[in-house]
């Protein structure tokens, strides 16, 4: 209600490695996210992801929407899969592990309501 900023959502293109992309066909979307500490755990970017997803799906502008996720932010995991994201590879990323998730149009979409 202060007008601040608590997190953000940025919507590009896909950005993973070729031989990832190349298993997926149809339009894609990557999404990068990030909550700011004092407003972690509050349901925030859940509903934000939310949004974002049914607004892409809708609109029939993406077939997929891929998020890359560090393999120890467990609560990027637990957010993910509780939208309906699924793990579909890893890549290395200076020296880190990804975890490459995917979120098909296709796949029955309730939002994360389950």
């Amino acid at each position: 209600s202060d007008d601040r900023m608590i997190g953000f959502i940025l919507c590009v293109k896909p950005e993973a490695p070729e031989q990832i992309l190349a298993q997926w066909s149809g339009r894609g979307k990557t999404l990068a996210y990030a909550t700011f500490t004092p407003f972690r755990r509050m349901g925030y970017m859940t509903q934000a992801i939310r949004l974002v997803t049914e607004h892409l799906f809708q609109t029939g502008c993406t077939d997929y929407i891929h998020c890359g996720r560090f393999d120890y932010n467990l609560n990027s995991a637990n957010l993910l899969k509780k939208l309906g994201f699924e793990i579909a590879g890893t890549h290395w990323f200076r020296e880190q592990q990804i975890m490459d998730t995917v979120l098909w149009r296709n796949k029955e979409f309730d939002g994360g309501k389950k």
